[in-house]
Protein backbone atom coordinates (compact mmCIF):
# COMPACT_ATOMS: atom_id res chain seq x y z
CA UNK A 1 0.00 0.00 0.00
CA UNK A 2 1.30 3.41 -0.96
CA UNK A 3 0.05 6.91 -0.35
CA UNK A 4 -2.15 8.07 -3.22
CA UNK A 5 -0.60 11.53 -3.35
CA UNK A 6 3.14 10.80 -3.34
CA UNK A 7 3.52 6.98 -3.65
CA UNK A 8 5.25 6.73 -0.27
CA UNK A 9 4.82 3.45 1.67
CA UNK A 10 3.48 5.32 4.70
CA UNK A 11 1.55 2.41 6.24
CA UNK A 12 4.60 0.16 6.33
CA UNK A 13 6.73 2.99 7.73
CA UNK A 14 4.20 3.69 10.49
CA UNK A 15 3.93 -0.02 11.29
CA UNK A 16 7.71 -0.37 11.51
CA UNK A 17 7.99 2.71 13.75
CA UNK A 18 5.24 1.43 16.04
CA UNK A 19 6.66 -2.09 16.35
CA UNK A 20 10.21 -0.79 16.88
CA UNK A 21 9.02 1.50 19.66
CA UNK A 22 7.12 -1.32 21.35
CA UNK A 23 10.07 -3.71 21.12
CA UNK A 24 12.50 -1.13 22.52
CA UNK A 25 10.17 -0.22 25.39
CA UNK A 26 9.56 -3.85 26.29
CA UNK A 27 13.07 -5.28 26.03
CA UNK A 28 15.54 -2.44 25.62
CA UNK A 29 17.75 -1.40 22.76
CA UNK A 30 20.27 -4.25 23.10
CA UNK A 31 17.59 -6.94 22.96
CA UNK A 32 16.03 -5.23 19.94
CA UNK A 33 19.36 -5.05 18.10
CA UNK A 34 20.17 -8.70 18.85
CA UNK A 35 16.77 -9.94 17.70
CA UNK A 36 16.83 -7.74 14.61
CA UNK A 37 20.24 -9.09 13.60
CA UNK A 38 19.10 -12.65 14.26
CA UNK A 39 15.96 -12.26 12.10
CA UNK A 40 17.74 -10.28 9.38
CA UNK A 41 20.49 -12.86 8.94
CA UNK A 42 17.91 -15.63 8.95
CA UNK A 43 16.18 -14.00 5.99
CA UNK A 44 19.48 -13.20 4.29
CA UNK A 45 20.43 -16.87 4.62
CA UNK A 46 17.15 -17.96 3.07
CA UNK A 47 17.76 -15.53 0.19
CA UNK A 48 21.23 -16.95 -0.42
CA UNK A 49 19.87 -20.51 -0.38
CA UNK A 50 17.15 -19.55 -2.86
CA UNK A 51 19.80 -18.01 -5.10
CA UNK A 52 21.70 -21.32 -5.05
CA UNK A 53 18.51 -23.25 -5.84
CA UNK A 54 17.68 -20.97 -8.76
CA UNK A 55 21.22 -21.25 -10.05
CA UNK A 56 21.19 -25.06 -9.97
CA UNK A 57 17.87 -25.54 -11.77
CA UNK A 58 18.36 -26.54 -15.39
CA UNK A 59 15.63 -24.49 -17.00
CA UNK A 60 17.25 -21.28 -15.75
CA UNK A 61 20.71 -21.92 -17.20
CA UNK A 62 19.91 -20.92 -20.80
CA UNK A 63 18.03 -17.74 -19.98
CA UNK A 64 20.15 -14.64 -20.67
CA UNK A 65 17.97 -12.33 -18.56
CA UNK A 66 18.73 -14.15 -15.30
CA UNK A 67 20.95 -12.37 -12.80
CA UNK A 68 24.07 -14.48 -12.40
CA UNK A 69 26.66 -14.57 -9.66
CA UNK A 70 29.45 -17.08 -9.09
CA UNK A 71 28.13 -19.99 -7.02
CA UNK A 72 30.94 -19.57 -4.51
CA UNK A 73 29.56 -16.22 -3.33
CA UNK A 74 26.09 -17.42 -2.21
CA UNK A 75 27.61 -20.59 -0.72
CA UNK A 76 30.07 -18.51 1.30
CA UNK A 77 27.37 -16.07 2.41
CA UNK A 78 25.08 -18.95 3.39
CA UNK A 79 27.84 -20.25 5.65
CA UNK A 80 28.34 -16.75 7.13
CA UNK A 81 24.62 -16.35 7.76
CA UNK A 82 24.40 -19.79 9.38
CA UNK A 83 27.27 -18.81 11.67
CA UNK A 84 25.59 -15.52 12.58
CA UNK A 85 22.30 -17.32 13.27
CA UNK A 86 23.64 -20.26 15.26
CA UNK A 87 26.36 -18.57 17.36
CA UNK A 88 24.15 -16.14 19.34
CA UNK A 89 21.74 -18.95 20.18
CA UNK A 90 24.57 -21.35 21.10
CA UNK A 91 26.55 -18.88 23.22
CA UNK A 92 23.65 -17.20 25.00
CA UNK A 93 20.40 -19.13 24.56
CA UNK A 94 17.45 -16.99 25.62
CA UNK A 95 13.72 -17.22 25.24
CA UNK A 96 13.70 -14.21 22.90
CA UNK A 97 15.26 -16.22 20.05
CA UNK A 98 12.57 -18.88 20.36
CA UNK A 99 9.87 -16.20 20.40
CA UNK A 100 11.38 -14.60 17.29
CA UNK A 101 11.33 -17.92 15.44
CA UNK A 102 7.73 -18.63 16.52
CA UNK A 103 6.59 -15.17 15.40
CA UNK A 104 8.26 -15.61 12.02
CA UNK A 105 6.77 -19.09 11.57
CA UNK A 106 3.33 -17.79 12.54
CA UNK A 107 3.40 -15.85 9.29
CA UNK A 108 3.18 -19.18 7.48
CA UNK A 109 -0.16 -19.85 9.15
CA UNK A 110 -1.54 -16.56 7.84
CA UNK A 111 -0.01 -17.13 4.40
CA UNK A 112 -1.48 -20.60 3.91
CA UNK A 113 -4.84 -19.56 5.33
CA UNK A 114 -5.44 -16.31 3.49
CA UNK A 115 -3.17 -16.45 0.41
CA UNK A 116 -2.68 -20.10 -0.54
CA UNK A 117 -6.14 -21.37 0.46
CA UNK A 118 -7.78 -18.01 -0.43
CA UNK A 119 -9.98 -18.08 2.66
CA UNK A 120 -11.76 -14.75 3.22
CA UNK A 121 -13.44 -13.43 6.31
CA UNK A 122 -16.85 -11.87 5.51
CA UNK A 123 -15.95 -8.48 7.01
CA UNK A 124 -12.36 -8.35 5.75
CA UNK A 125 -13.05 -6.36 2.55
CA UNK A 126 -15.03 -3.71 4.46
CA UNK A 127 -12.18 -3.23 6.93
CA UNK A 128 -9.66 -3.03 4.08
CA UNK A 129 -11.65 -0.37 2.23
CA UNK A 130 -12.20 1.60 5.46
CA UNK A 131 -8.47 1.59 6.27
CA UNK A 132 -7.54 2.52 2.71
CA UNK A 133 -9.88 5.51 2.81
CA UNK A 134 -8.78 6.52 6.30
CA UNK A 135 -5.07 6.39 5.52
CA UNK A 136 -5.47 7.53 1.89
CA UNK A 137 -3.55 4.59 0.47
CA UNK A 138 -4.07 2.19 -2.42
CA UNK A 139 -2.34 -0.61 -4.24
CA UNK A 140 0.32 0.85 -6.57
CA UNK A 141 -0.32 0.89 -10.30
CA UNK A 142 1.44 -1.79 -12.31
CA UNK A 143 2.47 0.84 -14.88
CA UNK A 144 4.66 2.70 -12.41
Amino acid sequence: MVKVKDNAPSVSLLTNCFLTTVFILVGGVNVFINLFNFCAWLFYGMSFVSLIILRVRKYRRDDDSVFRVPVLLPVLMTAVSLYLIIMPVATEPTLEYLIAIVVMLSGLIFYFTFVYCKWRLPWFNKVTVFLQLLLRVSVPNKDE
